[in-house]
């Protein structure tokens, strides 16, 4: 019988390859770039923004690209793991059908190309070609429950420190998991 390839098996695999790293899954992140943006388009078309701004300290002097539209601007990236291994921070997008990949953005990955050593894509085994892998970007492959690195990414030397929002979502994860321990009866780990 065939190996049914989901995400979660494939987080479970990177688990299993990165046994002394921590792995968070789904982890996202405002991008402040583009909130900056949509900010600045907001309060150039509107009064009330530009008063809300500054009674809360924010800028908003982006500059904007032609035909900006804040309205379909996104702002929240979203990664599928985000690996701590000593000091290194990776950024990982599992993708698990090639539309799934082709809808992938340039503005996700560099958002967390910014904050991360370095951002690797992980899929079945042949599901991406490797010229298809973005400039700067890794590849590992999944096949038969283990992971192989294909396309090694370019190490981010300038890595950025988090947004202050991430620390309080890191902590908020962390209340969030110990709260859940705190319910399951003790287990010998």
């Amino acid at each position: 019988m065939e190996e049914k390839i989901t995400s979660k098996l494939l987080l479970t695999a990177l688990r299993a390859k990165l046994p002394k790293a921590a792995v968070l899954s789904e982890v996202t992140m405002v991008d402040e770039e583009e909130a900056a943006r949509v900010r600045t388009s907001q309060a150039r078309t509107s009064l009330h923004f530009r008063r809300y701004f500054d009674r809360k300290g924010l800028t908003y002097d982006a500059i904007l690209p032609d035909g900006y539209n804040h309205k379909s601007a996104v702002f929240i990236r979203r990664i599928d793991a985000l690996v701590f291994d000593g000091d290194k921070r990776t950024a990982i997008e599992i993708k698990i059908s090639r539309s799934d990949f082709f809808r992938d953005t340039p503005e996700k990955r560099f958002a967390w190309m910014k904050h991360t050593h370095r951002f690797i894509y992980l899929a079945p085994k042949g599901l991406v070609k490797l010229e298809e892998v973005p400039d700067g970007c890794g590849l590992w492959e999944y096949e038969n429950g283990v992971i192989t690195s294909v396309k090694n990414a370019r190490g981010n030397k300038a890595v950025q420190e988090f947004p202050a929002s991430m620390y309080k979502y890191f902590a908020w994860r962390a209340f969030i998991a110990e709260q859940k321990l705190a319910k399951e009866p003790y287990k010998k780990r």
